[in-house]
């Protein structure tokens, strides 16, 4: 699931696995981890400064091509977001700028395209230092929840719950779609230094959801076959949470 629609599935990929090998190299020292995340975030923005010079290379800009292809790549782009009532950014931002490169802007060309890469490039690292500022609070969210009957075995997963459901709450109970929408890739961030067990970011989301759901329809009273034991705790010590 990519949420950074301005990165190509290459670039997230690979900014996904630098963040991946910090987290990690330090899953023992969140601080260490969260310093040199900042790091590689400087690193990763420098990276595609640099290539500016050469956009053609690095991000498939390219000056030559024929406005009438250049016309047809914007209709059809046009056409599939009316279709799909959405719109690949990554494709549309790249025929901009090859856009302004044919009117000879060479300059808003590749600065256009490369302001969009940036913003999805900081927004990667903000959500995975956020996650870990977020892991540095666990202990003391887990007391705020009255969760303490965590098993060793899921200890990991348990505490990860503690912190979905808290934040959850802390934000005042939104729709669960959306906030899984806004925060999986940051659960999903957090999941590796606790040891949670979670295999990709699409498990995440999946499991943010049954979670939640779980958590909801137990504070409103309503029953949850076989819930997790530490979701039933949570719910049985905040009853003044039901909807």
């Amino acid at each position: 699931m990519n949420q950074y629609k301005y990165l190509s599935p290459e670039l997230h990929d690979l900014i996904k696995i630098d963040i991946d090998n910090v987290l990690n190299k330090h899953s023992d020292d969140t601080e260490a981890a969260i310093e040199k995340l900042k790091l590689s975030e400087e690193e990763s923005i420098q990276l595609i400064i640099n290539g500016v010079q050469q956009m053609q290379q690095h991000i498939n800009i390219n000056k030559e091509m024929p406005v009438s292809e250049l016309i047809e790549r914007l209709q059809n782009i046009n056409c599939v977001a009316k279709e799909q009532e959405s719109v690949d950014l990554n494709d549309l931002s790249l025929a901009f700028a090859a856009f302004l490169l044919t009117i000879d802007c060479d300059f808003l060309g590749y600065k256009f395209h490369t302001e969009n890469i940036l913003l999805d490039c900081r927004a990667m690292f903000e959500r995975a230092q956020q996650s870990l500022k977020l892991l540095i609070s666990v202990k003391e969210l887990q007391g705020q929840a009255g969760a303490t009957g965590m098993r060793e075995r899921y200890k990991g997963q348990d505490e990860l719950i503690v912190t979905v459901v808290v934040k959850w709450l802390q934000l005042g109970k939104p729709n669960i779609f959306k906030f899984n929408q806004e925060h999986f890739q940051e659960f999903y961030y957090l999941s590796g230094p606790m040891n949670a067990k979670i295999n990709n970011e699409g498990h995440m989301h999946s499991r943010i959801e049954l979670w939640l759901g779980d958590f909801n329809k137990l504070i409103k009273g309503e029953k949850v076959h076989k819930p997790r034991k530490v979701i039933k705790e949570l719910a049985e010590n905040h009853p003044s949470t039901a909807q």
